[in-house]
């Protein structure tokens, strides 16, 4: 029986291994791989930029081998936190307002914040960074949606108030940029009866203008919002904005009490005219929308114009498109939002910047820890959001040249001991110095080359290879070293210096001798030797040495105990 149960159990590791190698989500990011992206888990990118014109991908959430949240970067590099996968065509369209990036350093048993240029500085306020500007907008799917509500409500209130003469009105309106007066006599204005048609409609559809109106005469939408809607749906927004303003409040008016008969007729008028003038204005947008509606009925739309929602509508049959007029106008405004989407987020993309953290500036150690966030929040700050963090432990890595205290233990070389003339030293602790470099390895990592505007994103660095020899392994655990030495030391009184309190017990500062020689060492300084001279003495000056990185050695042991 229980042999029995392990072969299931193996068969059901089995599968699920199976399924999992067949394309099943192991994270949040995977499951969701093509939705708007809110956490900032799946769309944040950390680099480390070395100085040598590369970047260094510390985590890319598209690549298996670098999703850990625990990264290491070297204390003299910078780290370059990349937002910009979040306005990725591929990831589909754009659900942030706002983008918040943190940094807190544990140096220690003290914690401090360090500056993320571009997005949190000391001393200034999140809000009032350029970054924010950059992601306060609507997602695209919200404007255009916006803008073609408006379009088809306005001609719904014009064709309620012309009736009849509606379409000649609605031709003349998409079909001239400017109408003139002859043009304008298809739209009869002062028409009474197309104004109490028009009015019973307007407040039929009061609740729907209301949010269109405020949406576009809020202040909050312009900005960004304003130079998108101008350069990709080529509309005047300003305008609308000030339109929109207009209808708004003259509506209010017109549900008061507060205005005469012939009052209330000149400004129903007006209302009209505002509406027509809307109308007008988005023709453009919705010209493109009818002509591709028109060409799918037909099935004429190539197959490379809009291949997501031709996929996503390739199920509608000619006769339900001959029933349903606003299954093709359904299909057109996807179409039109997939073809215009690159464009928004092209524009988008030149008012977004990366956060940068300088190490070297921030005076940061091997051993120092930054914690770092990154947050999405919606249109109000003060709102509920999305966090993402990350433990970035500095470190050293390749050569790493200065100057380090040591502490030799030094035998004198040649001096025969039963000879009174002159003293051995036998392994005698003496205080020094040390000028060279130690070579700290590679860590595994990945390099970015090559990185061109025809790369996908998303397949570039899911493929992006990891880099790591032989040679980077055995650096990390040897760590080598190589400079050369300066010891003060006594041959005359050799066990004159005080491993207790660092100090010479008995020797003047005259008779101080110095030694020096080249030294080698392992292990990031913590085991060295020499060979060296005693430059003040007249015979039998060589010697050699061990020495023993205490400080380092007494650092790891305190970390061991602290982390357990």
């Amino acid at each position: 029986m229980k042999n029995g149960m392990r072969l299931l159990l193996l068969a059901l590791g089995i599968l699920s291994l199976a399924s999992a190698q067949n394309g099943d989500p192991f994270t949040v990011c995977d499951s969701a791989s093509t939705a708007p992206r809110f956490y900032p888990g799946c769309f944040v990118r950390i680099f480390e930029d070395d100085g040598s014109g590369r970047r260094l991908a510390l985590f890319a959430p598209e690549n298996a081998k670098l999703q850990s949240r625990m990264i290491r970067a070297d204390r003299e590099s910078t780290l370059v936190i990349d937002v910009s996968k979040a306005l990725d065509s591929a990831s589909g369209d754009v659900g942030l307002n706002r983008v918040y990036i943190r940094a807190v350093l544990k140096k220690g048993d003290s914690t401090k914040q360090i500056p993320v240029i571009g997005y949190s500085e000391i001393g200034e306020a999140e809000e009032s960074k350029p970054a924010q500007t950059a992601f306060d907008f609507q997602t695209f799917a919200n404007v255009a949606g916006k803008l073609t509500n408006l379009y088809f409500t306005t001609e719904d209130l014009i064709t309620a108030a012309f009736n009849t003469k509606a379409e000649d009105c609605i031709k003349v309106l998409r079909e001239n940029e400017r109408p003139s007066a002859k043009d304008l006599e298809a739209c009869p204005t002062n028409d009474k009866e197309a104004l109490g048609r028009f009015m019973k409609r307007f407040r039929l559809v009061a609740p729907e203008a209301q949010i269109l109106s405020g949406f576009f005469a809020s202040g909050q939408n312009r900005g960004v919002t304003a130079e998108l809607a101008s350069k990709v749906f080529e509309i005047d927004i300003e305008s609308l904005e000030a339109i929109a303003k207009q209808v708004e409040d003259a509506r209010v008016l017109l549900d008061s009490n507060k205005i005469t008969a012939d009052a209330r007729n000149e400004l129903e008028g007006s209302v009209l005219i505002r509406v027509m003038k809307i109308y007008g204005d988005l023709g453009g947008l919705t010209s493109q929308v009818g002509h591709l509606a028109n060409q799918f009925s037909r099935r004429e739309v190539p197959k490379t114009t809009c291949p997501d929602a031709q996929r996503h509508y390739s199920h509608i049959r000619l006769k339900q498109l001959e029933i349903a007029k606003s299954i093709k106008n359904e299909f057109g405004r996807a179409c039109l939002f997939e073809i215009e989407l690159p464009r928004y987020l092209a524009e988008l993309r030149k008012y977004l910047v990366e956060g940068t953290i300088n190490l070297p500036k921030n005076d940061l150690a091997a051993g120092d820890v930054i914690t770092l966030t990154v947050e999405t929040k919606g249109k109000d700050p003060k709102g509920p959001g999305s966090k993402a963090e990350w433990q970035i432990r500095v470190v050293n890595t390749s050569w790493k040249a200065g100057v380090d205290g040591s502490l030799l233990f030094i035998r004198r070389l040649g001096v025969d001991e039963r000879n009174p003339s002159l003293k051995p030293v036998r392994f005698s602790p003496f205080p020094g110095f040390t000028l060279g470099a130690t070579y700290f390895g590679q860590r595994r990592r990945s390099v970015v080359v090559e990185r061109t505007k025809e790369v996908d994103a998303a397949a570039y660095y899911s493929n992006l290879p990891i880099q790591e020899s032989f040679g980077d392994r055995l650096g990390r655990v040897l760590q080598p070293g190589l400079g050369v030495n300066v010891t003060l030391m006594s041959f005359q009184q050799s066990r004159d210096f005080s491993l207790g309190n660092s100090q010479f017990a008995s020797t003047t500062g005259a008779s101080v001798e110095i030694g020096t020689g080249p030294v080698l060492s392992l292990f990031g300084n913590r085991l060295t030797v020499t060979y060296g001279w005693n430059l003040n003495q007249p015979e039998k000056r060589t010697y050699w040495g061990l020495g023993f990185g205490f400080v380092n050695l007494g650092k790891d042991i305190a970390g061991f105990f602290k982390k357990n």
